[in-house]
């Protein structure tokens, strides 16, 4: 018995339900989907791990071998995934036909108080139109090390991408430089170690202390 076929048996949700079909390999598949799952099968291993990547809707999962991890385990726990990957969707699809007199699958999707609070939040927030923004990344530097910062590479592949789907909207400028200053202010703590990184880095909040000149 494949996944695939098992998996299919929890694709009814309350309001929308999925479709599930296989593929061998990376290739991608002759339509676009909400989410591609690559299963890697680990025989030394017996637990079940998932990771969803940021950039693209793929779910890697590790997980021991058919048969010690057993059909329905495996495709139970993929379901789940599945299920707290598009709850937020869900949760959002059915504060909206809440109050439609045509909706019929969101009564059955219960929200939670703390939920509708939050979508409120997000969806009541209003912010004033204009025509054009202007952009501007700083980089500050207390010598002239560094000058220089590899910043157009991620302006291109993390901006510019939303910046073209809001062009219709409204224009967009774009421009980095790289500011000097003598030294810290007195408000703002010394730059603290992260272990993790080996790399002395600034509080969050520390960063409301830098005045941009511009």
């Amino acid at each position: 018995m494949k996944v695939e076929t098992s998996l299919r048996q929890y694709a009814d949700h309350s309001l929308y339900s999925f479709e599930v079909s296989a593929r061998d390999g990376h290739q991608n598949g002759t339509g676009e989907s909400a989410l591609t799952i690559v299963l890697t099968e680990d025989d030394k291993r017996t637990d079940f791990s998932a990771n969803l990547l940021s950039m693209t809707p793929t779910l890697d999962v590790i997980h021991g071998s058919i048969q010690s991890v057993g059909i329905d385990t495996l495709t139970a726990s993929l379901a789940q995934e599945v299920k707290q990957i598009f709850q937020d969707e869900q949760a959002s699809i059915a504060y909206l036909l809440r109050d439609s007199s045509m909706n019929t699958a969101s009564k059955d999707f219960q929200l939670m108080p703390e939920t509708t609070q939050a979508i409120e939040k997000r969806t009541t927030r209003a912010f004033k139109y204009a025509s054009t923004y202007h952009i501007t990344f700083s980089l500050f530097a207390a010598s002239s090390s560094p000058s220089v910062w590899h910043i157009e590479e991620a302006i291109q592949q993390y901006i510019e991408p939303l910046l073209t789907r809001l062009s219709t909207v409204s224009d967009f400028h774009v421009d980095t430089q790289v500011q000097l200053f003598a030294s810290f202010s007195p408000s703002i703590a010394a730059p603290q170690l992260d272990e993790a990184t080996n790399i002395y880095k600034l509080l969050q909040s520390d960063l409301s202390g830098f005045i941009n000149a511009a």
